[in-house]
């Protein structure tokens, strides 16, 4: 008999795929979203297997008795990575992705959840003791302190707990530093900062929920609390080329690093807010974010997507159609 499975944010741009994988895969899966749609509707009367809730994160005392007879809790649902820019907005991160992560999974404790799997962001790599402290970096932090007790919590608790870190996403419904770029290039430009060797971990969307579902029947054998799942590493001159392929008209225009902090300088002189913002995306640019996948690669699929075969155009033209 297949296993009880209950999901939050199975509604987002991961959650929605794994959630399809599970139910192909016969899981009987409860899972929690903000509201029903259309789709929610033709999907329970689709499968038998599947059963929405509609509440949030935040008021899990209203729902919390779902998770009685639970196998598996794959919480996925979080306040996502935009540098907040005030202290209220700090707190939200903390409320949501911390606090409110804490309450799920000693509720799922005290259900008698077998296994928990937390999905947190290789953002918390990035981190140090300087940047913990800073309002700009909450949604890493707040990811870090979930992690931090939920590695406490598997110390004692008799419910096995894995915390996965997915690299950059890109795909599908993405609304992250891809499809920016993408939106970019079909303005026929493609910025690449300083050489464009610095490089950048990534992996396919459908390829990180594949391996979310792999996790998930591994019976969570693996011994290290934390996974980083990711595919290939690669330059942004070859993202770029990649690009210019799905776009003959792209103009690939290299970028000096002095410049630019000059000209940062001065902006900041004039309008400070606009030149965090624009520094903070030109570190996106020009920064390295190479990490170790090891143990994680064992739950890749068998077949894992690569970038030089993705036609950008298709993927983000076919997915805005589709909404």
């Amino acid at each position: 008999m297949k296993e009880n499975v209950f999901i939050t944010g199975a509604s987002g741009w991961i959650g929605s795929r794994l959630l399809e994988k599970m139910l192909i895969n016969q899981f009987n899966i409860t899972a929690l979203i903000r509201k029903k749609n259309a789709t929610h509707l033709e999907l329970e009367l689709k499968y038998r297997n599947l059963h929405f809730i509609e509440s949030t994160l935040e008021k899990v005392d209203e729902w919390k008795q779902n998770l009685s007879d639970i196998d598996v809790l794959i919480h996925l649902a979080a306040k996502v990575h935009t540098y907040s820019k005030t202290k209220k907005e700090a707190l939200d991160f903390d409320d949501i992705n911390h606090e409110a992560t804490k309450k799920i999974f000693i509720e799922a404790e005290n259900f008698g959840v077998k296994r928990g799997l937390f999905i947190s962001s290789i953002a918390v790599k990035d981190l140090n003791k300087e940047k913990e402290n800073k309002i700009e970096y909450a949604y890493a932090t707040s990811k870090l302190k979930a992690e931090r007790f939920l590695i406490e919590l598997n110390k004692t608790s008799n419910m096995l707990i894995k915390i996965v870190r997915p690299v950059t996403l890109y795909g599908g419904e993405d609304k992250g530093n891809f499809k920016k770029l993408y939106n970019l290039s079909r303005f026929n430009l493609f910025p690449v900062i300083g050489n464009g060797k610095n490089l950048k971990t990534i992996i396919y969307y459908d390829d990180f929920a594949e391996s979310l579902l792999n996790i998930v029947k591994s019976s969570f054998l693996s011994k290290n609390e934390i996974l980083t799942i990711g595919t290939e590493t690669i330059s942004m001159n070859e993202i770029a080329q990649q690009f210019k392929k799905n776009n003959k008209n792209l103009i690939v225009l290299k970028i000096p690093i002095a410049p630019l902090e000059m000209l940062l300088k001065i902006l900041n002189l004039i309008n400070k807010k606009m030149s965090l913002k624009l520094s903070r995306q030109l570190n996106t640019l020009s920064q390295s974010n190479v990490y170790e996948l090891d143990e994680g690669s064992k739950y890749l699929p068998s077949k894992i997507t690569l970038f030089k075969n993705i036609n950008l155009k298709n993927e983000y033209i076919r997915n805005e159609l589709e909404k």
